[in-house]
């Protein structure tokens, strides 16, 4: 632990996410409804998810009314910090954990179509989300509703 001097101490920590591709929820939070759940670490998985070859139907992402969408980070500022976790869910469809970190650049095209689509991206603090987003090449389009903002 280290002292900042604001009175707060800090931990250092990794995130370790552990190698799952499809869990159910109810297994491992009995409380919770069965659902699953996607986790992406490639840009062909990535590809796979978001152009919709995998989605019952061959439905397209864009014909959702909404997504959810959330971010996890490695620190609060967008200008040295990055994006570790997107989070991205529609109705009934699982729900996409798409770890940017062991996603090249290149191989994010299909998320940011996603992203500029007109589509309604629904966030809790947003502003945040799209900061991160934007520093990471992934510059959001409107619609836009947050829950923050809502309340």
């Amino acid at each position: 632990m280290s002292d900042t001097g604001d009175g707060w101490c800090y931990r250092p920590f990794k995130l370790v996410l552990h190698p799952f591709r499809i869990m159910s929820a109810s297994r491992t939070h009995s409380h919770l409804k069965d659902g699953t759940y996607q986790l992406i670490t490639s840009g062909k998985e990535l590809e796979s998810a978001l152009c919709w070859r995998s989605l019952a139907g061959g439905e397209s992402l864009e014909q959702f009314s909404a997504i959810g969408l959330d971010c996890e980070t490695t620190g609060l500022d967008p200008h040295i910090h990055t994006i570790r976790l997107i989070q991205l869910a529609v109705p009934d469809q699982p729900v996409m954990l798409i770890d940017l970190s062991q996603i090249v650049s290149c191989d994010r095209h299909p998320l940011q179509q996603l992203l500029s689509s007109p589509v309604l991206k629904t966030t809790h603090n947003g502003k945040f989300d799209w900061q991160f987003l934007a520093q990471a090449g992934l510059q959001p389009a409107p619609p836009f509703f947050d829950t923050q903002l809502a309340y």
